[in-house]
C-alpha cells in the first residue's frame, strides 16, 4: 500500500511537474510531489502526487484550496 494519490493537472496548467509543484507549494500552500525526479527519462505527462497521510482537517483544507485552482 501507499499513502499517495496521483493526479493529472493537465487541464489546469501546462507547466512541467517540478514547476507546478513549486507553484502549488509556494503560491497555494499545498505541497505536491512531482513524478519526474523518479525517472531517468521522465514521460511527457502532467501528473503529480499528493500524500494523504494527514489529519482530516488538513485534507479538507487542502481540498478546498485545490478545488479553487
Amino acid at each position: 500500500g501507499t499513502y499517495f494519490q496521483l493526479a493529472d493537472y493537465s487541464e489546469i496548467s501546462d507547466k512541467v511537474d517540478t514547476d507546478f509543484a513549486n507553484w502549488m507549494t509556494m503560491e497555494k500552500g499545498v505541497a505536491v510531489i512531482p513524478l519526474s525526479p523518479f525517472y531517468q527519462s521522465p514521460p511527457d505527462s502532467r501528473i503529480i502526487r499528493f500524500c494523504f497521510a494527514k489529519q482530516d482537517d488538513t485534507l479538507r483544507e487542502a481540498a478546498a484550496i485545490i478545488n479553487a485552482v
